[in-house]
């Protein structure tokens, strides 16, 4: 993906030598070859973690008005140790055993999100959770809630608090992230609205449709 453009070049290997060269890459995990792989990747973390703090993994999920009712179709994972590399499951395909599937030491979608050794960095994490513990029975440990975590940053600075903060906001107001990655956020965030959102003329029938679009 090139962040500048926020145009998508899309490869059919994940060794592809452009794929590995690039600063952001999306690997679409939709088959049960690619899961071991994901599943290989995850092992290597847990094996190696950064210094003085346990594995941590980014998630994030997206279906169809999700929650305990609304159907989950995608879930992502970035890894602490390979922050260029975003890993798109798509549960929507592969169904349930996306989440029971397991590696030959015993991995699995479902073991990674019950794990309280592994850390979850999560932004507002109450939809996906609902669906996750009412559609497939898993109950998540180890959540860091980003959106939580952005209050307690605000009011640490003695600012007054009175609501949280959406995902697109918290983003181009970190000091920490360039003026590229904003205009890029904000690319992406109208981009993948125009899609998914109905007031925005989109539909949420888009995280169904197959093959997946690219900017989802």
């Amino acid at each position: 993906v090139d962040s500048t453009s926020a145009s998508v070049d899309v490869r059919d290997s994940p060794l592809d030598p452009h794929f590995l060269s690039s600063q952001f890459r999306v690997e679409l995990v939709d088959n049960f070859g690619y899961l071991m792989r994901f599943f290989r990747k995850v092992e290597e973390l847990v094996d190696n973690p950064p210094s003085n703090c346990p594995p941590i993994i980014a998630v994030d999920f997206e279906g169809v008005k999700l929650c305990r009712n609304g159907e989950l179709c995608l879930a992502q994972f970035c890894l602490h140790d390979d922050q260029c590399t975003v890993y798109v499951l798509d549960v929507f395909s592969l169904g349930k055993d996306a989440f029971q599937a397991k590696s030959p030491r015993g991995t699995s979608v479902q073991s990674i999100l019950e794990s309280p050794a592994i850390r979850k960095v999560w932004f507002d994490p109450r939809n996906d959770v609902d669906a996750l513990y009412h559609q497939f029975g898993i109950e998540t440990q180890g959540i860091f809630d980003l959106q939580v975590a952005e209050v307690a940053e605000r009011r640490n600075r003695r600012l007054g608090v009175r609501y949280v903060q959406g995902l697109f906001k918290c983003l181009t107001n970190c000091p920490s992230l360039s003026d590229k990655h904003k205009l890029f956020a904000e690319k992406i965030d109208i981009l993948g609205k125009n899609l998914f959102e109905p007031e925005n003329g989109g539909s949420y029938e888009v995280f169904r449709m197959r093959p997946l679009h690219p900017i989802i």
